[in-house]
């Protein structure tokens, strides 16, 4: 008969561990673009059950549609800050590369998330 598994997960250590080092609960990334113009970028892990945001984006069309889903997380509105990312010279392409960069790099993170409980 084998013995019992006595180790033990805490829940809200869980949490607070994976927010820390994998990504935030929000799925948001700060991206500064100037000293006081920062945006912030979406990246599809670890997305609640009930969040649309990999279908918004895979329904996207142009280039626009494709940076304002990106930017479309938190409480900044997403056409403020593509005018904000185009006005500090960047464009769509930049803002997808930045985007597969981030979320290769949550990927990679959550691989090699262990919990310390």
């Amino acid at each position: 008969m084998s013995k019992p598994n006595k180790r033990r997960i805490r829940m809200d250590q869980f949490k607070a561990q994976i927010t820390e080092q994998v990504l935030p609960d929000d799925a948001l990334i700060p991206v500064e673009l100037s000293e006081d113009v920062t945006v912030y970028i979406k990246i599809p892990i670890l997305l609640d059950e009930e969040d649309d945001f990999l279908e918004r984006l895979q329904a996207c069309t142009t280039q626009k549609d494709v940076a304002l889903v990106i930017l479309s997380g938190g409480d900044a509105d997403p056409e403020e800050q593509w005018k904000q990312w185009q006005l500090a010279g960047y464009d769509g392409v930049d803002l997808v590369k930045l985007f597969n960069s981030e979320r290769a790099a949550a990927e990679d993170r959550l691989k090699a998330f262990r919990y310390k409980g």
